[in-house]
Protein backbone atom coordinates (compact mmCIF):
# COMPACT_ATOMS: atom_id res chain seq x y z
CA UNK A 1 0.00 0.00 0.00
CA UNK A 2 1.09 3.28 -0.51
CA UNK A 3 -0.78 6.68 0.84
CA UNK A 4 0.24 10.46 -0.59
CA UNK A 5 -1.70 13.16 1.68
CA UNK A 6 -2.47 16.19 -0.79
CA UNK A 7 -0.93 18.86 1.92
CA UNK A 8 2.34 17.01 1.35
CA UNK A 9 2.43 18.41 -3.10
CA UNK A 10 3.00 22.12 -3.57
CA UNK A 11 0.29 24.17 -4.94
CA UNK A 12 0.75 24.58 -8.14
CA UNK A 13 -1.43 26.21 -11.36
CA UNK A 14 -2.10 28.28 -14.43
CA UNK A 15 -4.80 31.33 -14.89
CA UNK A 16 -7.08 30.96 -12.94
CA UNK A 17 -6.74 27.36 -11.66
CA UNK A 18 -4.66 26.67 -8.56
CA UNK A 19 -4.08 22.82 -8.16
CA UNK A 20 -2.12 20.07 -6.19
CA UNK A 21 -1.01 17.20 -8.99
CA UNK A 22 -1.31 14.35 -7.12
CA UNK A 23 -0.24 12.07 -10.23
CA UNK A 24 1.43 12.33 -13.27
CA UNK A 25 3.01 10.34 -16.02
CA UNK A 26 6.85 10.63 -16.01
CA UNK A 27 6.65 9.34 -19.88
CA UNK A 28 3.80 11.65 -21.36
CA UNK A 29 4.55 15.43 -19.81
CA UNK A 30 8.25 17.21 -20.46
CA UNK A 31 7.64 18.77 -17.44
CA UNK A 32 8.32 16.69 -14.07
CA UNK A 33 6.01 16.76 -11.30
CA UNK A 34 6.86 16.67 -7.26
CA UNK A 35 8.46 13.51 -6.29
CA UNK A 36 5.66 12.95 -3.66
CA UNK A 37 3.44 12.75 -6.78
CA UNK A 38 2.25 9.20 -8.27
CA UNK A 39 3.93 8.44 -11.49
CA UNK A 40 1.19 6.91 -14.44
CA UNK A 41 -1.47 4.01 -13.37
CA UNK A 42 -2.80 2.25 -16.52
CA UNK A 43 -3.83 4.60 -18.68
CA UNK A 44 -4.14 7.66 -16.45
CA UNK A 45 -1.62 10.24 -17.27
CA UNK A 46 -2.89 12.93 -14.69
CA UNK A 47 -4.82 13.78 -11.67
CA UNK A 48 -4.95 17.03 -10.25
CA UNK A 49 -7.17 17.83 -7.03
CA UNK A 50 -7.98 21.89 -8.28
CA UNK A 51 -9.79 24.70 -7.59
CA UNK A 52 -11.04 27.78 -9.48
CA UNK A 53 -10.81 31.32 -7.92
CA UNK A 54 -13.78 33.51 -7.74
CA UNK A 55 -14.99 34.21 -11.32
CA UNK A 56 -11.70 32.24 -12.62
CA UNK A 57 -11.66 30.31 -16.16
CA UNK A 58 -8.87 28.16 -17.48
CA UNK A 59 -9.18 30.48 -20.65
CA UNK A 60 -10.02 28.59 -24.19
CA UNK A 61 -7.36 25.98 -25.07
CA UNK A 62 -7.25 23.31 -27.28
CA UNK A 63 -6.56 19.28 -26.37
CA UNK A 64 -5.10 16.61 -28.92
CA UNK A 65 -4.76 12.34 -27.92
CA UNK A 66 -6.02 13.03 -24.65
CA UNK A 67 -9.41 12.41 -22.79
CA UNK A 68 -10.35 14.82 -20.21
CA UNK A 69 -12.82 13.60 -17.18
CA UNK A 70 -13.93 16.64 -14.86
CA UNK A 71 -15.42 15.56 -11.57
CA UNK A 72 -17.80 17.96 -9.19
CA UNK A 73 -17.46 17.61 -5.45
CA UNK A 74 -19.74 20.51 -4.46
CA UNK A 75 -21.27 23.62 -6.48
CA UNK A 76 -21.06 23.77 -10.03
CA UNK A 77 -19.04 24.53 -13.38
CA UNK A 78 -20.01 26.37 -16.79
CA UNK A 79 -18.19 24.54 -19.96
CA UNK A 80 -18.05 26.30 -23.59
CA UNK A 81 -15.87 25.05 -26.34
CA UNK A 82 -15.82 23.29 -29.54
CA UNK A 83 -17.98 20.57 -27.88
CA UNK A 84 -20.96 20.77 -25.49
CA UNK A 85 -20.73 24.32 -25.24
CA UNK A 86 -22.71 25.91 -22.97
CA UNK A 87 -23.28 23.33 -19.77
CA UNK A 88 -23.38 23.54 -16.41
CA UNK A 89 -22.01 20.64 -15.22
CA UNK A 90 -23.60 20.23 -11.14
CA UNK A 91 -22.31 18.51 -7.97
CA UNK A 92 -22.88 15.08 -8.02
CA UNK A 93 -22.04 14.95 -11.80
CA UNK A 94 -18.85 14.15 -14.04
CA UNK A 95 -18.00 15.85 -17.34
CA UNK A 96 -16.38 13.52 -20.26
CA UNK A 97 -14.52 15.19 -23.02
CA UNK A 98 -12.87 12.68 -25.86
CA UNK A 99 -10.40 13.61 -27.93
CA UNK A 100 -11.37 12.79 -31.50
CA UNK A 101 -8.73 13.02 -33.97
CA UNK A 102 -9.31 17.16 -34.46
CA UNK A 103 -8.91 17.18 -30.78
CA UNK A 104 -11.06 19.48 -28.88
CA UNK A 105 -10.90 23.38 -27.48
CA UNK A 106 -12.67 24.27 -24.21
CA UNK A 107 -12.72 27.03 -21.76
CA UNK A 108 -14.11 25.88 -18.27
CA UNK A 109 -15.36 28.73 -15.83
CA UNK A 110 -16.38 28.99 -12.18
CA UNK A 111 -19.93 31.11 -12.85
CA UNK A 112 -19.75 31.51 -9.01
CA UNK A 113 -18.18 34.56 -6.65
CA UNK A 114 -16.74 31.49 -4.57
CA UNK A 115 -13.92 29.53 -5.10
CA UNK A 116 -15.31 26.13 -6.91
CA UNK A 117 -13.50 22.93 -6.57
CA UNK A 118 -12.85 20.34 -9.03
CA UNK A 119 -11.01 17.09 -9.90
CA UNK A 120 -9.14 16.57 -12.98
CA UNK A 121 -8.08 13.84 -15.22
CA UNK A 122 -6.11 12.99 -18.38
CA UNK A 123 -6.64 9.57 -20.10
CA UNK A 124 -5.06 8.15 -22.93
CA UNK A 125 -7.79 7.19 -25.39
CA UNK A 126 -8.02 3.58 -26.10
CA UNK A 127 -9.11 4.86 -30.02
CA UNK A 128 -8.97 8.05 -31.38
CA UNK A 129 -12.37 8.76 -32.71
CA UNK A 130 -13.06 10.60 -35.61
CA UNK A 131 -15.30 13.20 -33.82
CA UNK A 132 -14.82 14.74 -30.10
CA UNK A 133 -17.59 14.07 -27.96
CA UNK A 134 -19.00 15.50 -24.93
CA UNK A 135 -20.93 13.60 -22.29
CA UNK A 136 -22.03 14.67 -18.91
CA UNK A 137 -22.30 11.66 -16.35
CA UNK A 138 -24.98 11.52 -12.99
CA UNK A 139 -23.27 9.51 -9.86
CA UNK A 140 -25.55 7.42 -8.27
CA UNK A 141 -26.20 7.61 -4.75
CA UNK A 142 -25.59 4.60 -2.44
CA UNK A 143 -23.37 2.83 -5.53
CA UNK A 144 -20.43 2.08 -7.36
CA UNK A 145 -20.77 4.40 -10.84
CA UNK A 146 -18.86 3.65 -13.87
CA UNK A 147 -17.25 6.74 -15.60
CA UNK A 148 -15.03 6.24 -18.15
CA UNK A 149 -13.01 3.22 -19.25
CA UNK A 150 -9.90 2.99 -21.99
CA UNK A 151 -7.67 -0.14 -22.21
CA UNK A 152 -7.77 -2.27 -18.70
CA UNK A 153 -8.43 1.29 -16.73
CA UNK A 154 -11.87 1.32 -15.29
CA UNK A 155 -12.90 4.93 -13.38
CA UNK A 156 -15.41 4.78 -11.11
CA UNK A 157 -17.18 7.03 -8.69
CA UNK A 158 -18.55 5.01 -5.10
CA UNK A 159 -20.54 7.56 -3.58
CA UNK A 160 -21.83 5.91 -0.06
CA UNK A 161 -24.29 7.91 2.51
CA UNK A 162 -24.28 5.11 4.72
CA UNK A 163 -22.21 2.46 6.57
CA UNK A 164 -21.56 -0.25 3.83
CA UNK A 165 -18.35 -2.02 2.15
CA UNK A 166 -16.75 -2.76 -1.14
CA UNK A 167 -14.21 -5.14 -2.34
CA UNK A 168 -11.81 -4.41 -5.03
CA UNK A 169 -10.88 -6.98 -7.61
CA UNK A 170 -7.63 -5.94 -8.52
CA UNK A 171 -4.85 -3.24 -7.93
CA UNK A 172 -6.54 0.10 -7.89
CA UNK A 173 -6.18 3.74 -6.76
CA UNK A 174 -9.02 5.60 -4.18
CA UNK A 175 -8.87 9.18 -4.21
CA UNK A 176 -10.99 10.81 -1.37
CA UNK A 177 -13.12 13.81 -2.30
CA UNK A 178 -15.47 13.74 0.59
CA UNK A 179 -16.50 12.10 3.85
CA UNK A 180 -14.57 9.39 6.35
CA UNK A 181 -14.12 5.71 6.35
CA UNK A 182 -11.72 2.69 6.09
CA UNK A 183 -9.81 0.91 3.50
CA UNK A 184 -8.21 -2.39 4.08
CA UNK A 185 -5.54 -4.19 2.31
CA UNK A 186 -4.66 -7.41 4.07
CA UNK A 187 -3.92 -7.28 7.56
CA UNK A 188 -3.52 -3.25 7.52
CA UNK A 189 -5.90 -0.62 8.04
CA UNK A 190 -6.08 3.20 7.58
CA UNK A 191 -8.77 5.95 8.25
CA UNK A 192 -10.05 7.57 4.95
CA UNK A 193 -9.77 11.25 4.99
CA UNK A 194 -10.15 14.21 2.60
CA UNK A 195 -7.37 14.57 0.24
CA UNK A 196 -5.82 11.21 0.46
CA UNK A 197 -4.87 9.06 -2.64
CA UNK A 198 -3.75 5.53 -1.74
CA UNK A 199 -2.44 2.74 -4.17
CA UNK A 200 -3.46 -0.86 -2.78
CA UNK A 201 -4.16 -4.15 -3.70
CA UNK A 202 -7.55 -5.59 -4.21
CA UNK A 203 -8.61 -3.44 -0.64
CA UNK A 204 -11.94 -3.58 0.59
CA UNK A 205 -13.46 0.12 1.40
CA UNK A 206 -15.99 0.75 4.03
CA UNK A 207 -17.69 4.16 4.72
CA UNK A 208 -18.82 5.33 8.47
CA UNK A 209 -21.34 7.31 6.80
CA UNK A 210 -20.63 9.92 4.07
CA UNK A 211 -17.80 8.54 1.41
CA UNK A 212 -17.26 9.73 -2.02
CA UNK A 213 -13.77 8.70 -3.23
CA UNK A 214 -12.68 8.05 -7.18
CA UNK A 215 -11.37 4.64 -7.87
CA UNK A 216 -9.06 3.65 -11.21
CA UNK A 217 -8.59 0.20 -11.53
CA UNK A 218 -6.41 -1.57 -13.67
Amino acid sequence: MRVLYEEDVDITGFASIRERVLLQSREFFRHQPSDESFAGFGSLLYLANAWFIASGSTGLHHHAGVDIVSIIPRGEMLHRGSIGNDERVQVGQVQIQRSGEQGFSHNEINPTDQPQPFIQLWLQPEKIAEQASFDIVDIKSNAITPIYQSFDTQLSILEFNQAQQWQAQSECLVFVYAGTGFLQEGEEVIELKLGMLIKAQQPLISSNDELKALIVEK
